[in-house]
């Protein structure tokens, strides 16, 4: 009996673990810039946002904007 009643509160738990993991807790508040020149920046970066990469070499690391794409075959790009 004492083994069933461990049982049940296990599950009930694990239910309920999975549960809250699953909600959405946080409140999704649209960021308002408080001056022109934050709007601006925040604007830009949303637009060059899908063209920015990094790349990562064993001797060092760094990141740019692709403004335009050779295919130089064989899936190397340039």
């Amino acid at each position: 009996m004492k083994r069933k009643w461990m049982n049940i509160i296990i599950v009930i738990f694990t239910v309920l673990l999975l549960a809250g993991c699953s909600l959405e807790l946080r409140a999704e508040v649209p960021y308002v810039s408080p001056s022109s020149d934050e709007q601006l920046k925040i604007e830009m970066i949303a637009e060059v946002e899908a063209s920015v990469v990094v790349v990562k070499t064993d001797s060092g690391h760094g990141s740019g904007i692709i403004f335009r794409v050779d295919d130089l075959g064989e899936g190397l790009f340039l």
